[in-house]
């Protein structure tokens, strides 16, 4: 193969725009040549697109998230696919994996269109958007789940058959992980080692039900001197930051936001909690390990079960446990896993290890 395009929405601060990245990355470290193609060229990871990785803007002014932008993308797309004649397309996301089907189908090119999804099904919520999935992913030349979970839905719910499934972990570029957290961190609870702190990470939305690990630190903070720090912004700032103050813990909750170097403070924390209802992997799963953390996770579909290996390189506890959660938490500071333990385990998700697992599925696809 010569050339992969990969299509993504943008490059906003999300967990499936830095996975593209690091395959984008990877595959160019392998003399392929690589077309990042994006809807709208924007988003904080923008500086991080190396000068080798080709940049293609498809819209400039629209609104990429309204019905015209939608089509106006299908339209350059499918001009790029017929210009560029890339070897793959590899589509990331729900929505963008619907429009590069659409674009596919209208270049009558013989790309090979292979479509990443990196949700479970409790993660597509609009009707529109599972029709989609119903109707196109199957038409696709593969399909790339995140998680052995993931596979299962796209089985089960999107009808895809089972032979055009493949299933590659996200690689996580451990080494820059190590490197960016080395950054300073000025916040005083940082500066000293006499207070532990409970570090999670992720979007304020439903799906990482920060409330029970509010609640579940409310409980361990009864028993024990700790602090938790929560980086993520999102809808549910509001009711949260009530829970805190009704809970009476707000001296000892910090909720900063989005920080683009979440690595940073992760490090010099003691214990990483997982609190989610459900995940396609859970990146950051793999993220805390290679940083040496403990690690506390709901057992949620899907994702946080495989990399923990069932509870082998962290505690896994009930979806919406509190108690449980709380217990977990205070385990954790006295039933260490080994760091070197963890360390070889995150190396299993390194991009050394999965982008040649990537290219190999590539090159299976091609085969049949």
């Amino acid at each position: 193969m010569k050339k992969i395009a990969l299509f993504l929405p943008d490059l906003e601060g999300g967990g499936a725009q830095r996975i593209v990245l690091t395959l984008a990355k990877g595959f160019v470290a392998r003399g392929i040549e690589v077309d990042l193609v994006l809807i709208k060229a924007e988003g904080p990871f923008l500086p991080d697109v190396p000068e080798n990785i080709n940049l293609i803007n498809l819209l400039d002014t629209s609104n990429s998230r309204s019905l015209l932008g939608a089509l106006a993308a299908v339209y350059k797309l499918m001009r790029y696919l017929r210009h560029e004649h890339p070897d793959f397309l590899i589509s990331s996301m729900s929505r963008p994996n619907i429009l590069a089907s659409i674009a596919k189908f209208l270049s009558n090119t013989k790309v090979q269109l292979i479509l990443r999804e990196d949700n479970t099904e409790l993660n597509v919520s609009d009707f529109p958007t599972r029709l989609g999935m119903r109707w196109f992913y199957h038409r696709a030349n593969g399909c790339i789940a995140v998680s052995k979970g993931v596979k299962q839905d796209l089985m089960k719910v999107f009808s895809v058959p089972c032979e055009k499934i493949y299933t590659a972990y996200n690689p996580v570029d451990i080494h820059q992980v190590a490197l960016m957290s080395k950054e300073e961190v000025k916040h005083p609870w940082f500066q000293s080692e006499d207070v532990p702190i409970v570090v999670g990470v992720g979007r304020l939305v439903k799906q990482k039900d920060f409330f029970t690990l509010i609640r579940a630190f409310a409980v361990v903070r009864t028993e024990r001197k700790l602090k938790l720090v929560i980086l993520g912004e999102g809808p549910l700032r509001v009711e949260l930051e009530k829970l805190v103050y009704d809970l009476n813990i707000k001296n000892d909750v910090w909720m900063p936001g989005f920080v683009s170097n979440p690595y940073a403070y992760m490090k010099r924390s003691d214990v990483f909690a997982l609190s989610s209802k459900w995940e396609g992997l859970g990146v950051v799963i793999i993220e805390a390990i290679a940083l040496g953390m403990q690690v506390v996770s709901t057992d949620c579909h899907s994702g946080p079960a495989e990399i923990l290996d069932n509870g082998r390189y962290g505690k896994l506890v009930p979806v919406g446990d509190v108690n449980a959660l709380a217990n977990a938490v205070l385990d954790a500071f006295d039933e260490s896993v080994e760091k070197t333990a963890l360390y070889d385990r995150a190396e299993e998700f390194s991009p050394e290890k999965l982008v040649p697992q990537y290219l190999n599925i590539l090159s299976s696809i091609v085969s049949n």
